[in-house]
């Protein structure tokens, strides 16, 4: 036996299960303790202790974190005996809203045997537990219930790209309540449902070799095995060994919707801080083929996240054009129409984004197919309202195309950062104070639509953009009843084939496209996957893709 440590009071024996507790708290928290267990994985400031038998309650954790601030002097498989303080320690602080760890801290150190067989990992799949799809709340209890443990996933199947972090999300091959797996491998969130059953793997450092261009959304990783930890808001499995995986044989997609002497094309893309930097790391080599070859040179290509010319360099200078003109050239080489380019750029600092960046909405469009009205062009929301303070202005142009004019608002609202995490602490979470703003941005451009519609009966209005919220999401709702009425395309397809985007495993939409109801009628819609998925990207997003006969309000497709 070994001594409490000194100074402490309320010191006592407990087994690992005792000290964990059946809720997300431990019982025992600012006490300190006594209990025994096996090193089952060692970290760069603490190592994880198992109870090698358990209490057989599955509401109970087997398993802690000591905390030794540095390396520790232990080994797997060796049996300790451990006393110290027990701590509910928040990663990150208060402030994040995420759960408390359950840690041992300042803890004495007891050798009691080495070479202990591990104990048994849980298991994650067909041979052993699911976990629950039917809430955040329950997923939380179960991930609660096994921290810190020993966990397989069996057959474990990407549902994102390895990002910088060394994260993959998986699900386990087979799940049975997976009901948001859509036809390429992800799984796609719904109004209520934002897949909780999903797991996130930790790779440490070695496991990174060689490892990152390989792992797209359906990569097929062998049996993946470690332990459960807690950090930036979610559960993850945390795993320091090799692993062999399949590679996805996902494809990037190229549209099918293609330009024709009645039929115009528009699509939406966010080019992800598209600056002259991109130029050093392939992404403009990336993005020229996506939009020449994956998009087919769309008639108007509405961008956002456009840098000005020298990038984050914060000199004054907002212009884009340099930068523009240089992707206008490559695109023609690349057998995309030869553009023009169009914006208004921000005053110095005023739009957000990254410091220097300045950036922006703007249009590519072919003029060979249509025309930039005159004086048209503005930017929505600049004048003092409080809703686009430090927030990207919304761009309106007006294009001619086979004599009809086709008003075109380029958007991008306000980012959403800043909410509480879904395995928070709090539920359900807190979205940030965007959320509101998103929806007050969204008012002023549906009344910037109303007045459009009102001037003219018969006009013909598309909304597009990175709106940074959902199809099911109160600012869609609102410009969806702009204007006498808007039909957001994205909501039209299938449920689970709406997404854009890939969040933390769950496959979402924040990219829309909504066009007057007389378009609705002979519109299609495609949302051309090729970047989302796949851990080598030109931006984060997807884009979507129209194809819109504008004044043929009664033809057929």
């Amino acid at each position: 036996m070994i001594a409490c440590l000194a100074g402490m009071t309320g010191c006592g024996a407990a087994t690992v299960p005792q000290i964990q507790g059946a809720g997300h708290e431990s019982p025992w928290a600012g006490r300190t303790v006594r209990t025994t267990g096996v090193v089952t994985a060692t970290a760069a400031r603490g190592f994880y202790l198992q109870d090698p038998t358990g209490d057989g309650d599955p509401a109970t954790s087997d398993a802690v974190f000591v905390f030794t601030a540095g390396p520790a002097r232990v080994s797997v498989g060796d049996r300790l005996e451990v006393a110290g303080t027990v701590h509910e320690f928040v990663p990150g602080g208060e402030r994040t809203g995420n759960r408390s760890v359950t840690e041992l801290t300042r803890p004495s150190l007891s050798l009691l045997d080495r070479g202990v067989p591990l104990p048994a990992e849980i298991v994650l799949g067909a041979a052993g537990r699911w976990p629950p799809a039917s809430g955040i709340g329950a997923a939380a209890d179960f991930f609660e219930s096994i921290e810190g443990m020993r966990v397989r996933v069996t057959a474990a199947v990407a549902v994102s790209p390895l990002n910088d972090h060394g994260e993959i999300f998986v699900r386990a091959a087979g799940m049975p309540a997976a009901a948001g797996l859509n036809a390429r491998g992800g799984l796609t969130i719904a109004e209520g449902d934002f897949n909780p059953e999903r797991v996130q793997v930790q790779l440490g450092r070695d496991t990174l070799r060689g490892a990152r261009p390989g792992i797209d959304v359906g990569a097929k990783l062998a049996d993946v095995t470690g332990v459960i930890g807690y950090a930036f808001g979610n559960y993850e499995l945390r795993i320091t060994t090799t692993f062999a995986y399949e590679p996805s044989t996902l494809e990037r997609e190229r549209t099918s919707l293609v330009r024709s002497a009645d039929k115009l094309t528009i699509a939406s893309f966010n080019a992800g801080n598209l600056g002259p930097h991109s130029r050093g790391d392939g992404r403009h080599d990336l993005i020229v083929r996506q939009i020449a070859v994956h998009l087919c040179g769309p008639d108007i290509l509405a961008l956002q996240e456009i840098q000005d010319d020298d990038g984050a360099a914060d000199s004054g200078h907002t212009a884009a054009t340099g930068l523009m003109r240089r992707l206008i050239e490559r695109l023609a080489a690349a057998g995309a129409p030869r553009y023009r380019y169009a914006d208004i750029a921000p005053a110095d600092g005023e739009d957000g984004g990254q410091p220097g960046a300045n950036i922006r909405a703007g249009f590519l469009y072919d003029p060979s197919r249509v025309t930039l009205v005159d004086g048209s062009l503005r930017r929505i929301g600049h004048k003092g309202e409080p809703a686009f303070a430090q927030s990207r202005k919304p761009l309106l142009a007006e294009f001619r195309f086979g004599g009809r004019r086709l008003a075109v608002i380029n958007v991008h609202l306000a980012s959403r950062r800043g909410s509480t995490p879904l395995f928070g602490r709090v539920r359900p979470p807190i979205v940030s104070a965007n959320a509101q703003r998103r929806e007050t941005q969204a008012a002023i451009i549906a009344a910037e639509v109303d007045r459009i519609a009102t001037s003219d009966a018969g006009a013909e209005i598309v909304v597009l953009g990175d709106f940074n919220d959902f199809d099911f999401s109160p600012p869609l709702r609102i410009l969806g009843a702009a204007g006498g009425g808007l039909v957001n395309l994205v909501a039209t397809l299938p449920e689970r084939e709406r997404y854009t985007y890939i969040y933390e495993g769950n496959s979402q939409a924040l990219d829309h496209v909504l066009v007057s109801e007389s378009l609705a009628a002979t519109a299609e819609v495609d949302i051309v996957h090729f970047n989302a998925e796949f851990a080598v990207q030109s931006s984060d997003h997807d884009p979507v893709l129209v194809r819109l006969r504008p004044g043929n309000r009664n033809a057929g497709p």
